[in-house]
């Protein structure tokens, strides 16, 4: 069942920054409240009152990912896991949150050593999973970024981030479809077919607003066309 938020929760939903500076990762949450309402802050736990939650998975290849979790009264958290809700037994972060009121609520900033999560700096076109949460009273009980469904675990669902943007993905993909078909022989034809095809991905790359939505079509045609050279190298 799907039950639309109140106005007064839309109209002061969470916005949500996420960038590098220096050695940190930085993502910034900001929480406005719903007039007449106030956040509600526990030092009981940190997912007591109203919080937030970082999650990022460094590479899609794996599903190593780390939680970063803070609340109102500036609770702070964090554990690596290994798997959805399996957590790796003795992991320290060196991870920190700072949790400040706001004219229109509060705002969360984790500062995370980007070392902690990147084993290498990050590459144009490079792709990894986030996603940013919020619980309490003040947001209708809870809300996502990415539409995970009933667990916040659910790291396949995760909304991407793309390094570099879309164009600059999608051009790493376009090199080496280009590589792979070279290596085979193909029919003019569908050589000429493939170059149509690699043109319209990458101007739907090039008018990309960098959006998930964006990323998830640019994707998709990538995907079919990788799938074309591998159906005409066995036909």
């Amino acid at each position: 069942l799907m039950v639309a938020a109140d106005d007064k929760f839309v109209a002061a939903a969470s916005t949500a920054r996420l960038q590098i500076e220096g050695d940190s990762l930085s993502a910034e949450i900001e929480c406005p409240v719903p007039d007449g309402m106030k956040a509600a802050k526990s030092r009981s736990s940190v997912w007591a009152g109203d919080g937030v939650e970082f999650f990022v998975r460094p590479s899609l290849s794996s599903t190593v990912y780390y939680q970063y979790s803070a609340n109102a009264a500036g609770i702070f958290a964090a554990r690596k896991n290994s798997g959805p809700d399996a957590a790796v037994d003795g992991w320290r972060t060196g991870a920190s949150a700072f949790v400040t009121e706001t004219d229109s609520g509060f705002k969360v900033v984790f500062k995370v050593p980007f070392a902690e999560v990147f084993s290498k700096p990050l590459a144009a076109g490079d792709v990894f999973g986030v996603n940013f949460t919020r619980a309490g009273k003040t947001c209708g009980g809870l809300s996502t970024w990415a539409a995970v469904g009933v667990s916040f675990s659910n790291i396949e669902a995760f909304g991407r981030v793309v390094y570099g943007g879309v164009k600059a993905y999608c051009d790493r993909r376009i090199s080496g479809i280009r590589a792979k078909a070279s290596a085979i022989d193909l029919p003019e034809k569908f050589l000429a077919g493939l170059n149509g095809a690699v043109n319209a991905v990458s101007q739907k790359a090039s008018s990309s607003s960098d959006s998930n939505v964006d990323f998830v079509a640019v994707e998709k045609m990538l995907s079919d066309i990788d799938m074309s050279i591998v159906s005409a190298s066995h036909s």
